[in-house]
């Protein structure tokens, strides 16, 4: 081979190799405008121990929703099978009725919630997207978790 071909050999080559390394990169990086939208959760998993989420987490017992803007989240998560009062029965009921039926919207008999809606700002550092400033209904305040 001439010199030449030697050097077209290695720019190629060389443009290969940073075009990988480029891609490898970028399918770590998360982007804000990446997450803009509605997801739902499909798997959920204690990143230290690697065991399952059990509970309205529980992709087979719960459902989970996440929509991002470009600057804010909003999430609502619920068991499967949650029960629904018609608003035409619930008018009928006494008031501590109303009490105990609106009580088992949210927690089941072992009061464990079945039901959670959540909304806050977030960032996104790296590979992780850093909860702030969150809001939550019947569940603790979420500022400074991390999902990933």
């Amino acid at each position: 081979m001439t010199n030449a071909r030697w050097s077209i050999a290695a720019v190629l080559i060389a443009l290969t190799l940073l075009t990988a390394i480029n891609v490898a990169i970028a399918q770590v990086a998360v982007k804000a405008d990446d997450l803009i939208g509605t997801w739902e959760l499909v798997s959920a998993k204690d990143l230290k121990t690697g065991a399952a989420i059990y509970g309205i987490e529980d992709t087979s017992t719960g459902i989970n929703w996440w929509q991002y803007t470009r600057s804010h989240y909003m999430i609502v998560a619920m068991e499967r099978g949650r029960s629904v009062v018609n608003p035409a029965d619930f008018a009928k009921l006494s008031l501590e009725e109303k009490v105990k039926t609106n009580y088992a919207r949210i927690w089941n008999e072992k009061n464990e919630h079945i039901f959670a809606a959540g909304a806050g700002t977030y960032n996104v550092e790296g590979d992780k997207i850093r909860l702030k400033n969150g809001r939550w209904r019947s569940t603790p305040n979420s500022s400074g978790s991390t999902t990933r």
